[in-house]
């Protein structure tokens, strides 16, 4: 037992050395990558692009939904000459263009979704290199965000580092 408390004593100092070591060799600093994500050029770029596909889609659609709105007001115009099967006729089209133009809208937001991880990702993935570069340049084992940051005593703001090497 006394060999067991040794042996616990002994791990235990030497967790405690390792860890005071490792803490006296680390450089940490943070910054609210979202703010300045949200300002670089490449970031600011593909969202304008985002919002220009995004808008095209959205037109598109809005053209489906009034050309099946102006449908169906003609129809209401015009049901009174209809036979029974002619309006019911019209119904089941009307409800398959309705579905079609849920399956349609439902597509559009997957389209864009894909645009904006095809459109973002080398945007982040320059960002995410940029703040690689600044920690590496200037000593830094790790680079918090601050947005997730409660306390920041021993760690420096790079934020002014890396907008600078962004050209912000």
């Amino acid at each position: 037992m006394k060999l067991f408390i040794k042996w616990g004593v002994m791990l235990l100092a030497l967790v405690c050395f390792a860890t005071t070591n490792a803490d006296a060799q680390q450089k940490i600093g943070h910054m609210n990558s979202q703010a300045v994500f949200a300002q670089s050029p490449d970031a600011k770029a593909a969202q304008s692009q985002l919002e220009t596909y995004s808008k095209q889609l959205n037109d598109k659609y809005m053209a489906m939904e009034k050309a099946l709105q102006d449908k169906v007001q003609t129809i209401q115009k015009s049901i009174d000459s209809l036979t029974p099967n002619q309006v019911k006729e019209k119904e089941e089209e009307v409800q398959k263009e309705a579905m079609e133009l849920e399956k349609t809208r439902r597509q559009y937001e997957t389209d864009i979704l894909k645009k904006e991880q095809e459109i973002m990702q080398p945007a982040i993935d320059k960002f995410a290199s940029t703040i690689e570069a600044v920690a590496k340049e200037n000593g830094y084992t790790l680079v918090i965000d601050s947005s997730a940051l409660l306390h920041a005593g021993d760690s420096d703001d790079i934020t002014g580092l890396v907008k600078a090497k962004l050209g912000i």
